[in-house]
């Protein structure tokens, strides 16, 4: 794992009761030389989000030097608890926002990414010349994926069948961004035969205009905040709702964990959805893509969110 990075001075919270004004603006709105490009990552969850940010920084080094600045917040590899910021209104987050875009351009930096899940909950007006980025996942193994989550952080105890408010349109993560006047969001695809050299990190920097040879590319399993099996998933579910302490469900989740990753041929592939409840997520997601086809990245093949051949 990386080291521990710590954030500079240039953008803690300011002192309470000081003055934060508003997110400065640029006078022109395209992508010009030699202004400071501001691209908000935004996920949603499970879109590769976690790889991605413990991936640019880790690189951070290597991506100053090439012009681009990413720097998790406070402690993190990612920029959660300054979305936080901005979903609760906090009068400081602007302030905060812009400390750390001065904090890349002190650094001679041209480009400054942000990264967290919790923008693709809301659409604020940082900056006109804002791009957003985010991936679509085929939304059954998106399902997959956020159940597995759930259950793994002691959340979750109802089967997977139960979807609660589970939306495979990405209506409710990326409506907002589409709409937003004065922002262009673009979509990449969360599919890894559609990546540069199969990598989510390539494809992301590619679209930002950022070389991408020579950086680390490796990453630790809870790095990139992987699934475990079905069946191991299914254990933990299932402790979850037994009188156990969150120390002893926390020990078991780990070594479950552990074992996937370690022997992963002693566990079979599969899904927890079967072929019909598939097929039906992926028709709901065909319904919607005219939504979304305006803002694909070049080259965007569509097929793997919406094919019923498994």
């Amino acid at each position: 794992m990386s080291a521990t990075v710590e954030c500079p001075s240039a953008w803690t919270r300011p002192a309470s009761g000081a003055s934060v004004g508003t997110i400065r603006r640029e006078p022109d709105s395209h992508f010009t030389s030699g202004q400071m490009r501001l691209f908000i990552h935004v996920g949603p969850h499970k879109t590769g989000t976690s790889a991605l940010q413990a991936s640019l920084h880790k690189n951070h080094a290597a991506l100053r030097q090439r012009g681009a600045w990413y720097l998790g917040w406070e402690g993190t590899t990612n920029h959660t608890l300054l979305g936080h910021a901005f979903l609760r209104s906090d009068p400081a987050a602007s302030a905060l926002l812009n400390r750390y875009i001065d904090a890349a351009a002190e650094a001679g930096c041209d480009i400054c990414i942000v990264s967290s899940e919790s923008f693709s909950k809301h659409a604020f007006d940082p900056a006109p010349f804002l791009r957003a980025i985010g991936s679509l996942r085929a939304p059954d193994d998106r399902l997959v994926s956020v159940f597995n989550q759930m259950v793994r952080h002691g959340r979750r105890v109802a089967p997977i069948e139960e979807k609660g408010n589970y939306d495979p349109t990405y209506g409710s993560n990326l409506a907002k961004w589409a709409a937003a006047d004065g922002h262009k969001l673009v979509l990449a695809p969360y599919d890894e035969r559609q990546w540069p050299n199969g990598s989510i990190l390539d494809d992301f920097l590619g679209m930002i205009g950022v070389d991408a040879t020579g950086l680390d590319h490796s990453l630790d399993p809870v790095e990139a905040n992987r699934s475990l099996p079905v069946g191991l998933t299914e254990v933990l579910r299932l402790a979850n709702g037994l009188a156990i302490g969150e120390e002893t469900r926390r020990s078991l989740s780990h070594g479950l964990e552990q074992l996937a990753f370690s022997r992963p041929e002693l566990f079979a592939k599969g899904s927890f959805l079967d072929r019909d409840a598939r097929i039906a997520l992926r028709r709901a997601l065909r319904g919607s893509l005219d939504v979304w086809r305006p803002h694909f990245r070049a080259g965007f093949e569509e097929g793997f969110l919406i094919s019923e051949y498994f």
